[in-house]
């Protein structure tokens, strides 16, 4: 599965299930089961047993690095954007030497080379990235097909959640996985969008949708009116049964499944007052741009304000998947919009048109804005079709400018999940209506809600657990009063039933409506905690004693090295480094053994004498370890690092609150580790954790906005700010194409309660 906390729930329930067998079984995420076989075999690929693990700011930060090296811009070649494409290749399993013979222009080719000397740093720090993870795996069933012969006897069957998400990295090892016993279980959504006999344009006139082929030239937009050619990188086929809507302009006419995206506008703006996130298509030369507009801000998860985003990517996929994660951090919606000949359009569903709007139309091989005639639904039952069009994303179906696949955005390849038949002989599929978390009378109400979108398939999610309770609405007078009613409720229910607090979860559109409820469950003496704000584990602190203990671990990890070896202040600015740098670069040794030569280094003074107790520090706590790995744990281990390396004195002597506060994180991250007895799988525990893993046992209720609460479950739930402007968004309001997104979320929201 995908996420740490899912795949810790599935596996108390599969073992509730199969009882004691499930300790024989990997019920984990695709990256948790990857780190356990390249531990186990990733010497043959030229790793240590104790490879590092880079989180996503580990990688930028050594992405930053390289860029920084090569005397690169680092405005036009930002670390986050060069990271995503990297990232983007490393999903689709390309090389740095493919990246290298694919790159078509200088810009690509500079980024292939960052690519290239990006791998080379991690391979000689002993260390992976999160997507090496996958692409490593991968690698190795492909070179060693004894080590990927011992795993498909090892796993008889083998089952996947999610399926529509993964990318071309896991869709490979799953299919590698189950090859030897063809045995796979996969659940996901199809996705489908145009039926047989939609004529689709091409540089030699129309073809119908059925005859287009990968490889194919097709014609769309780019920016502009004029038409420019794109290529079909993928053709779609599926099948679908359901309403589809058919849109007739002046001059074409497209019938599509419901949720097929067109570029429109509803000459509507109404005053923006909901957050909002924007990736804007075309919106300079050749790049795509994503900003948080209005109140959006990335970095103040509590609801405070934080730094304003905005940067341009040159892969839409990539600007599309940072998109994703700048909403889903700050709890805010995400507005997909076209620039086409400096007019804005938004990427709206075919469901959402309606007469008035203004779409785009082919005119004597140009462009045209025509008013939407007319909008109508009708059934179908037949097979459906999709093209994935680089590097416009746009083609011309039936003359209307229309939008291609939804599922680019986090690396997923769309053809995973409706290529798998094809993968093989005998496939069954099966419908998933049985709800088995939610009573029916919450499914009902989810399903009243959902069967709104004309784009929902006709599934009506049913119960065996009852009618349970009813639901509660209040009408409160103002946000006090909403949160108020809240934790008088919550601490009632608490005492009626002598509940655990940890039973109780309250859900908001966005992170700033937390504020007025934490006050009042203070108030009433409730505990608490938010989900969504700053991690722990990327906290400032817990990230320096991290790269501690990955320093002495492996001390090739120039990204943790780096991160500590001034931290307490040594004497060792970046002069200094660099110096060492050169060193390293030019022997092709590692920066700590660069280290070891100070002098030859150029590094004199309080930089030579940093720099030699700072090996020494890392030299003694290796040979502890070392001596005896196994009575040296993790949390030990870290707690004599720290206090050797003058880190806790340091935080002592400030005397303030925060440094009070950072110096429990650390407590925690300590008491954290001593649950541990190896320290490769607590480095891999805090590597792999995800936000919502860190919902702990702790008796407290949850906070958090509806983006973070999918996948979860809770007996009793509140959602707060139902009210028009707040959920639905003020968008949604004045523009239809926002309100299919609204009442999803309400789904979401909805299904997660339990009684």
């Amino acid at each position: 599965t995908f996420t740490n906390k899912a795949a810790d729930e599935m596996k108390h329930r599969v073992a509730a299930l199969v009882g004691p067998r499930v300790k024989a079984m990997w019920v984990c995420t695709f990256h948790a089961a990857c780190v356990r076989i390249l531990r186990a075999h990733g010497e043959a690929l030229g790793y240590p047993r104790n490879f590092s693990i880079y989180d996503q700011s580990d990688a930028q930060r050594l992405t930053g690095y390289i860029i920084r090296d090569l005397a690169l811009d680092a405005k036009r070649f930002p670390p986050r954007a060069a990271h995503g494409q990297i990232s983007l290749w490393k999903n689709e399993l390309v090389s740095p030497q493919q990246a290298q013979s694919k790159a078509a222009n200088p810009f690509e080719r500079k980024h292939a080379e960052i690519y290239t000397e990006y791998q080379a740093r991690l391979a000689k720090a002993g260390a992976m990235d999160f997507d090496d993870l996958l692409m490593k795996t991968v690698e190795l069933f492909r070179t060693h097909p004894d080590v990927l012969a011992h795993y498909q006897q090892r796993f008889r069957y083998v089952l996947i959640d999610e399926y529509q998400d993964t990318n071309q990295a896991q869709n490979e090892i799953a299919l590698a996985l189950a090859a030897g016993h063809e045995q796979i279980t996969i659940v996901g959504d199809h996705d489908q969008c145009l039926p047989p006999g939609t004529m689709v344009r091409t540089p030699a006139g129309e073809v119908p949708i059925e005859s287009v082929c990968e490889g194919d030239v097709v014609l769309g937009t780019g920016g502009h009116l004029e038409l420019e050619p794109g290529t079909v990188r993928t053709v779609k086929e599926g099948w679908y049964r359901g309403p589809v809507v058919r849109v007739s302009v002046e001059g074409a006419e497209v019938v599509g499944t419901p949720h097929h995206l067109v570029p429109a506008d509803s000459s509507v703006d109404g005053p923006t007052v909901d957050p909002y996130v924007e990736l804007a298509m075309f919106a300079t030369a050749g790049a795509h741009r994503v900003r948080a507009r209005s109140l959006a801000r990335v970095g103040g998860g509590d609801g405070s304000a934080g730094a304003p985003f905005d940067a341009s990517f040159k892969d839409y996929a990539a600007a599309l998947r940072e998109a994703h994660r700048v909403a889903d951090v700050g709890g805010f919606h995400l507005r997909r919009r076209a620039m086409i000949e400096h007019k804005t359009y938004d990427l709206t569903p075919l469901s959402h048109l309606h007469p008035g709007m203004t779409v785009l139309v082919e005119v004597e091989g140009r462009l045209a804005p025509m008013p939407v005639l007319a909008v109508e639904q009708e059934w179908y039952d037949g097979p459906v079709y999709d093209l994935e069009v680089g590097p416009t994303h746009h083609y011309v179906a039936n003359g209307l400018l229309v939008h291609n696949s939804v599922y680019g955005w986090r690396g997923a390849d769309v053809r995973n999940i409706s290529q798998f038949e094809d993968a093989f002989d005998d496939v069954t599929t099966i419908v998933l209506d049985q709800n088995y978390r939610s009573t029916q009378t919450i499914l009902d109400a989810a399903n009243a809600v959902i069967r709104n979108n004309p784009d929902r398939k006709d599934k009506q999610l049913w119960s065996e657990l009852g009618g349970g309770d009813r639901i509660v609405r209040y009408h409160a007078e103002d946000e006090g009063d909403e949160a108020t009613f809240v934790a008088r409720t919550m601490q009632t229910l608490h005492r009626e039933r002598r509940g655990i607090w940890k039973d109780m979860a309250a859900f908001y559109r966005t992170n700033a409506q937390s504020r007025v409820l934490e006050e009042a469950l203070m108030r009433f003496g409730i505990p608490y905690k938010v989900v969504g704000g700053t991690r722990f584990y990327d906290r400032r602190e817990i990230k320096d004693a991290m790269a501690y203990l990955r320093a002495v671990v492996n001390p090739a990890d120039e990204v943790s090295v780096k991160r500590v070896l001034n931290v307490p202040k040594r004497g060792v600015g970046e002069g200094s480094i660099a110096k060492l740098d050169a060193v390293a670069n030019a022997e092709g040794i590692t920066l700590v053994e660069a280290m070891r030569r100070p002098l030859e280094a150029g590094l004199t003074g309080p930089a030579a004498r940093g720099v030699e107790r700072f090996v020494a520090l890392l030299d003694e706590h290796a040979a502890l370890l070392a001596a005896d790995p196994d009575a040296t744990g993790p949390g030990d281990l870290l707690q004599q690092v720290l206090e050797a390396s003058g880190y806790l004195a340091e935080l002592e002597a400030e005397e303030s609150v925060e440094a009070a506060g950072r110096l429990e994180n650390i407590g925690e991250l300590i008491g954290s580790a001593r649950e541990f007895t190896r320290i490769d799988e607590f480095l891999e525990q805090v590597s792999l954790v995800a936000d919502t893993d860190e919902i702990d046992d702790d008796d407290r209720v949850v906070l958090m906005t509806l983006h973070s609460a999918k996948g979860l479950e809770y007996p009793t739930v509140f959602i707060l700010g139902m009210e028009e402007g707040v959920f639905p968004h003020i968008r949604a309001l004045t523009e239809p194409s926002e309100m299919e997104e609204e009442r999803r979320l309400a789904y979401v929201g909805i299904t997660r309660a339990q009684r």
